[in-house]
């Protein structure tokens, strides 16, 4: 629930200039252009990193079942956006109040 909710947040809070960006990123790494991040998809994409060039097959399975939220064994776009943005700038008091505001419909809390 944590990750959906960061990723709906991220959808609304993220400016149209970093939300391109971000599409931008995750459309490289989906070499199938499927709109999914596949584990062979992200495992070139990082291992192409200085810093995770060495990453085992084990640390990439942990990393994709963690982002992977639905289980279907893939990283869609919701999925991406929920863990490649600054959530320290999602996570604020206004943007919290904001999204509570678009489910309290009837604005009784």
């Amino acid at each position: 629930m944590q990750q959906t909710m960061l990723s709906f947040m991220s959808n609304l809070m993220l400016s149209n200039s970093e939300n391109k960006l971000s599409r931008e990123t995750f459309e490289k790494i989906d070499t199938a252009k499927n709109g999914f991040i596949s584990y062979n998809e992200l495992k070139k994409a990082l291992k192409s990193l200085p810093q995770f060039e060495k990453i085992s097959d084990d640390q990439l399975e942990e990393i994709i079942e963690a982002i992977d939220t639905d289980g279907d064994d893939r990283i869609s776009f919701s999925e991406y956006l929920a863990v490649a943005n600054d959530h320290s700038k999602l996570v604020t008091k206004q943007n919290i109040e904001r999204v509570f505001r678009i489910f309290d419909k009837n604005g009784n809390g």
